[in-house]
């Protein structure tokens, strides 16, 4: 998805040769975790947040943080739910 520009599922699973089902599940919950958000309530449309990092970028700092054994606090990082209690 690039900055600005509009999606319907239909055009990401024709694009990405994907199936529409699985196009769906990915846009729940890239709206779901902020990545991207529905334009408007009628039809599918969706955008990419501007100022949100790339999924891939989100996943890869995750994996960083997860796996840093020296972090006495690291399994603080797993639970999304309490995550504003640590800024």
């Amino acid at each position: 998805m690039s900055e600005g520009e509009l999606y319907s599922p239909r055009d990401l699973a024709n694009n990405s040769a994907q199936p529409i089902h699985t196009i769906v599940r990915a846009l729940e919950f890239f709206v779901r975790y902020g990545f991207a958000e529905q334009v408007t309530k009628r039809y599918p449309i969706f955008r990419r947040v501007s100022d949100a990092p790339a999924p891939a970028e989100a996943s890869r700092i995750i994996r960083m943080l997860l796996d840093d054994t020296s972090s006495p606090n690291r399994r603080r990082v797993a639970s999304v739910s309490n995550f504003e209690k640590f800024l």
